[in-house]
């Protein structure tokens, strides 16, 4: 496993390092449920991280998450960002990847809310956020906007 940390500003980072830390001395204790495919890259920084989901050398997917602010900012939100590769779908990736940013996201920040926007003709995405119990928002020629709060 490895692990980059980039540090993109001076906001309190102790939540953060904590979790690097706790990656270098466990790399299976990362947040995820009973059951859950190792995560062989993390990228993180206050306000990003990305997991990156790997089989060889081949990338299967990853989730992001990308706040405005700093995750330790109180009640502030972040956008998702999920892709798994078309061979790999149905494979409950996408679903496993989502529990994970959740878990990350409860855990060690204090987002209040997670927002995805889906490309409009998605309807698989749509289907899987609205199952994880992400509420519809609204709608754009492009897509549509979902939320959950924490």
């Amino acid at each position: 496993m490895k692990v980059e940390y980039s540090k993109t500003c001076d906001q309190d980072l102790k939540g953060i390092n904590e979790l690097i830390q706790a990656v270098r001395d466990d790399p299976k204790s990362i947040y995820k449920p009973p059951c859950f495919f190792d995560a062989e890259d993390i990228r993180i920084s206050d306000r990003y991280i990305s997991f990156i989901v790997k089989d060889r050398d081949q990338t299967i997917g990853f989730i992001e998450l990308r706040g405005n602010t700093s995750f330790q900012d109180e009640g502030s939100s972040a956008d998702i960002i999920l892709f798994v590769h078309p061979e790999h779908k149905r494979n409950r990736h996408a679903t496993n990847l989502i529990k994970t940013i959740e878990s990350f996201a409860q855990t060690e920040t204090k987002l209040k809310k997670l927002i995805a926007g889906i490309q409009t003709g998605n309807t698989p995405s749509e289907i899987l956020f609205k199952l994880k119990g992400f509420n519809q928002d609204f709608n754009s020629l492009t897509g549509t906007t979902y939320y959950k709060y924490l």
